[in-house]
């Protein structure tokens, strides 16, 4: 699977001559037949999902790959989507992510693609650590939801706990499991600055508040760019007396799939000894159904 990198000095680059859609211009578009069914899908996926790539978009919805381009190109060109990547300078070598989609902010209001109180509007100072660990989270719950019956898991997307958001709240349900159930709380990370406070503390009050709410003590998959993120992420974890004793697992972009099982790949790595060498332990989450 693809890596999303994060790269501190970037910019983001717009391939749109318009960011948004008009409500006049939009009525004039239907009266074309420009907006079918399947384009207000798509604008329906990315309402959902906030940030998509292509092959995302194939995954979701089983159309093939020109066709879509075909609708996305479309949808761009009339300001209802956002087409971007981020382009990145280190000293003579440009890199640049993945190009991926957002519904345009300026909707008009006439487009009414879902009831949730918290809709991802895009801005055009989107941080690139913000998109990354979108398109990350969006890989693994995409594959997770392909190979996994519905009937096993409950999910649900940008789950609110408190003030925090977490990317995604797994309820797994089957009779080998403790209870009946076991709850699952899942987030990306890109931006590991700032010695990676930020994340244990989430981790920290997320626990905190589920067991407050009579909930099951929950377990964390951080899904990382690579295997020394997640030593370092895993050393402020264990050094807060709060969260030393949770289930914290890792996952790399890279290491399944759309037509795999993601939590079949989880590990855990720490440090020994020093920050140069890291030990790698793999857990590995039976079938429970």
């Amino acid at each position: 699977m693809e890596t999303f990198y994060y790269y501190e000095r970037s910019e983001l680059h717009l391939s749109n001559k318009k960011l948004g859609c008009s409500e006049s211009a939009y009525e004039k578009l239907e009266k074309k037949g420009k907006i079918s069914e399947e384009r207000l899908d798509l604008l329906y996926y990315l309402q959902r999902y906030r940030a998509l790539t292509l092959p995302m978009v194939e995954t979701i919805s089983g159309r093939g790959r020109e066709e879509l381009r075909e609708d996305l190109m479309a949808l761009t060109e009339y300001g209802l989507v956002i087409k971007q990547f981020y382009k990145y300078m280190d000293e003579t070598v440009e890199e640049r992510s993945v190009t991926f989609y957002c519904t345009s902010a300026k909707l008009p209001g006439s487009v009414t693609l879902s009831d949730k109180k918290h809709d991802f509007l895009w801005q055009p100072d989107l941080p690139i650590e913000k998109a990354m660990s979108i398109l990350a989270f969006n890989q693994f719950h995409l594959a997770l939801m392909n190979n996994v019956p519905k009937k096993v898991i409950q999910a649900q997307l940008q789950f609110y706990i408190r003030n925090d958001i977490v990317d995604g709240r797994y309820k797994l349900k089957g009779k080998k499991l403790h209870l009946g159930y076991s709850l699952l709380f899942v987030h990306a990370v890109r931006d590991f600055a700032n010695q990676n406070t930020e994340i244990a503390q989430l981790i920290e009050r997320v626990r905190h508040s589920c067991m407050m709410d009579g909930e099951k003590a929950p377990w964390f998959i951080l899904i990382c760019e690579n295997k020394l993120q997640c030593a370092y992420i895993e050393k402020k974890i264990k050094g807060n007396p709060e969260t030393r004793d949770v289930l914290v697992y890792y996952l790399l972009d890279t290491d399944f799939s759309y037509d795999e099982n993601p939590l079949l790949y989880l590990q855990r790595f720490r440090f020994e000894d020093s920050e140069t060498r890291i030990k790698t332990e793999f857990f590995k989450v039976e079938a429970w159904y």
